[in-house]
């Protein structure tokens, strides 16, 4: 029996985070594919300036942001690109691995994007359902 490849997106894992509020589960999301987005950016400038100490951080905080998030793919991607740079595997050979994350985060926000819009759509349905209160009632 293989290991079967981790999920792109575990919303379970949110679930038990959010304690299953629909809500809670859409903003963790979305600030995690804010915070996803942000660190390949910052990768992508350390690996072209050379900065080994920022390519260790950023990769480090997107393993931990990503096993949060229920993103397991995106963990292990960015925890081995964490793993080259503390063992000083030349930052040069890190393209493959910027690129590998890029498109899983491609994939992680396709998994979400059907999560965000459900939670988007109830929102607009709770604001609909919203009974308007009478103003103050003239004498």
């Amino acid at each position: 029996m293989t290991d079967s490849p981790p999920a792109t997106l575990d919303l379970t894992r949110l679930a038990e985070v959010a304690d299953g509020d629909a809500d809670t589960i859409a903003a963790i999301l979305e600030l995690y594919l804010d915070t996803a987005a942000q660190a390949l950016v910052t990768l992508s400038a350390a690996v072209a300036s050379g900065d080994r100490a920022a390519v260790i951080s950023a990769s480090h905080r997107l393993r931990g942001a990503s096993a949060s998030a229920g993103a397991a793919r995106m963990a292990s991607l960015a925890a081995s690109l964490e793993s080259g740079a503390r063992a000083s595997e030349p930052l040069m050979t890190a393209s493959p691995a910027l690129h590998a994350l890029r498109a899983e985060l491609a994939r992680v926000q396709c998994a979400a994007s059907g999560t965000l819009a459900v939670a988007a759509q109830a929102r607009r349905h709770d604001a609909d359902s919203v009974i308007p209160t009478a103003g103050p009632s003239s004498p």
